[in-house]
């Protein structure tokens, strides 16, 4: 082990040391991408560099020019009114089916070859659309509840 003796003869013995050592190190002057940017000799006066130092946050933005343009919209509403009009969500033409719930069978057999074209499908309890309310997504979640409330209501 070092004792304090030997640590502080090793300082006095660092500190003895001459420092007009010659380091030879190449040093450029200018660098290659610099003698190009001098050489085009034009600079974009309003172009905004941060000063040094300064912090800059990070922004988040999705891949899609729709949501992109939509999110700056939103953030700057003056701005991008000036220039952009925002596209609104495409839905294509749909149809509304309203069916009586002891058909669901039938129509889920109707349904099958058009799979990909329906948008939503739900079951709703209600004597009349505008006081509609949503009971289940699928018909099996439908019977589910369906099995569950016939055992509540024998037990």
């Amino acid at each position: 082990m070092y004792t304090n003796q030997q640590n502080l003869s090793a300082f006095d013995n660092l500190r003895e040391e001459s420092e007009d050592e010659e380091v030879d190190i190449n040093v450029p002057e200018e660098s290659p991408e610099e003698v190009e940017e001098d050489s085009t000799g034009e600079q974009d006066e309003s172009e905004y560099f941060p000063p040094a130092g300064l912090l800059v946050p990070g922004f988040y933005a999705p891949p899609n020019d729709i949501a992109k343009a939509n999110g700056l919209a939103i953030l700057f509403p003056k701005l991008v009114s000036e220039f952009v009009a925002p596209q609104s969500e495409y839905l294509p033409p749909h149809v509304l089916v309203m069916l009586e719930i002891n058909k669901r069978y039938a129509a889920l057999e109707a349904v099958k070859k058009y799979k990909a074209s329906v948008i939503h499908m739900g079951i709703f309890k209600a004597k009349s659309p505008p006081h509609a309310v949503h009971i289940a997504y699928t018909v099996r979640q439908y019977d589910s509840l369906a099995k569950r409330h016939d055992r509540t209501q024998f037990l």
